[in-house]
């Protein structure tokens, strides 16, 4: 329940008429549902019942999705076959992530490629860690992310890598602590292992991702 609240701003809305054109409608339906569900959960979050209100709304809109033209729901989705309990299991085992955390990202930021960009390069993002991968992020934001080829963008990142170090020691005393000891020993496999191995980022999923939640 803490993702479904707390990670809300970074889930897309999606726009129906923007969705896969299909002559059943199904693609559609799914949005409509995804966005009235993301609806009700706002409003759970705010009461102290949380749980007991998202699992009744969630229930209650695959309810509702289920019993439009089969066209749009049941033809494509075996689980609208099943009823009550049953039906309910079958979507919730069919859920790519049941702990609602795709838009929760470990990253290797000691070597960032095209895919670490991409994520990096989303907005809104969250950036868990302080001191140099903050750092880190915040340049290759501000520098690797537009207008760039992929090639162009990989070098660039390993620019903005190449000078974090005395970034980051220069900072230190000021704006974090350095913990692990890597300025004094002036050594970068000490950034790569001990801050930038695996950074943990919160970033928007885009809404133009294919719909596979249903």
């Amino acid at each position: 329940m803490g993702n479904i609240c707390q990670l809300q701003r970074y889930r897309p809305v999606y726009d129906p008429v923007t969705m896969p054109s299909d002559p059943t409608g199904h693609h559609r339906e799914m949005a409509r549902t995804i966005n009235q569900l993301e609806g009700a959960y706002t409003k759970c979050c705010a009461r102290p019942d949380k749980v007991v209100c998202a699992v009744r709304s969630w229930s209650e809109l695959l309810t509702q999705f289920c019993m439009v033209p089969t066209e749009k729901s049941g033809a494509s989705t075996p689980c609208c076959l099943k009823e009550g309990a049953d039906r309910n299991a079958c979507f919730a085992s069919r859920a790519i992530f049941p702990n609602y955390d795709r838009e929760v990202h470990i990253l290797n930021l000691a070597a960032v490629s095209v895919r670490e960009l991409d994520i990096l390069c989303r907005s809104p993002i969250e950036v868990a860690n302080d001191g140099p991968t903050r750092i880190l992020a915040t340049g290759l934001r501000k520098n690797c992310c537009k207008g760039q080829t992929a090639a162009k963008a990989e070098k660039c990142a390993a620019g903005e890598r190449a000078k974090l170090m005395n970034q980051a020691c220069k900072q230190q005393a000021k704006e974090w602590t350095d913990a692990q000891g890597c300025c004094k020993t002036a050594s970068a496999s000490c950034f790569d292992t001990k801050y930038l191995a695996k950074v943990k980022v919160i970033a928007k999923t885009p809404n133009d991702l294919q719909l596979k939640q249903f």
